[in-house]
C-alpha cells in the first residue's frame, strides 16, 4: 500500500466525496497544509489501514461530527498501539490534539462518543478508538 486517502479540510467542507491523497512521505507536511489526519510511525500506521481499510471511511465519516464538536481545526494523530496483554493484538488510536484543559477535552470527547461514535463503533469492532491528547 504506497498511500493513504481522507479528505483533506477544503475538500471535506465542499464536497464530501472528493478525496485528497497523503502519501507517508507526506503526511505531516500535508498535515500543517490542510489535512486533519498525520500518523505515528506511518509504516505501522499503513499496514494496520492496509488490513483494515474499512476504518478510512470510518474516519472519513466521523470527520463532520469531530468538527462540529472539536471545532474547524480539529487534526487527528494516527497511531498503532500494541497489546501483549491482549494476545500481542493491536488497535489504531485517533489522538485527537487538543489545547483544551484535560477536562474539557474529556468532556467534548465524551460528547462525541455520545453523538456519533457509539452509534458507529460497530463498523470497526473494536479495531480503532479515540482519545485525547493535550498539547
Amino acid at each position: 500500500m504506497t498511500e493513504n486517502c481522507f479528505p483533506d479540510r477544503e475538500n471535506h467542507k465542499t464536497n464530501e466525496q472528493t478525496t485528497a491523497y497523503i502519501t507517508s512521505s507526506q503526511a505531516r507536511a500535508e498535515n500543517e497544509s490542510g489535512s486533519w489526519i498525520s500518523y505515528r510511525n506511518q509504516e505501522n500506521v499503513k499496514t494496520y489501514l492496509a488490513r483494515h481499510p474499512e476504518i478510512v471511511d470510518f474516519l472519513t465519516t466521523a470527520y463532520p461530527s469531530l468538527v462540529r464538536i472539536f471545532g474547524n481545526s480539529v487534526e487527528i494523530v494516527l497511531e498503532v498501539l500494541h497489546f501483549p496483554e491482549r494476545n500481542a493484538s493491536d488497535e489504531l488510536v485517533g489522538w485527537i490534539q487538543s489545547s483544551d484543559e484535560v477536562e474539557i477535552g474529556l468532556q467534548k470527547l465524551e460528547q462525541f462518543e455520545e453523538a456519533w461514535f457509539l452509534d458507529h463503533m460497530a463498523k470497526i469492532d473494536h479495531r480503532f478508538n479515540f482519545n485525547i491528547e493535550t498539547r
